[in-house]
């Protein structure tokens, strides 16, 4: 995993995780609040290159979360707001 995009940013009724990937792997995408409580979690196939997944945060009170993506070797992580 080379980089981790989350768009809107703060988002209202979905986003959009774009993720550069220097390889084609199976992930983890995980959503959750500063308490580590965990709204969405599933498994992701990406392939080298430019990969997107749409996340529904429409049912999510307004505040922080976090998106994060889990490779075998790597984490990468990014804040999202909902509003």
């Amino acid at each position: 995993m080379n980089s981790l995009g989350v768009f809107p940013n703060p988002a209202t009724d979905q986003a959009v995780v774009v993720l550069e990937s220097n390889r084609s792997e199976k992930l983890t995408l995980q959503l959750y609040d500063i308490s580590g409580k965990i709204y969405l979690q599933q498994e992701v196939n990406v392939t080298t290159g430019t990969n997107q997944q749409v996340i529904n945060v429409k049912s999510l009170k307004p505040g922080i979360y976090f998106v994060g993506v889990r490779s075998e070797n790597d984490l990468l992580v990014q804040k999202l707001e909902k509003q």
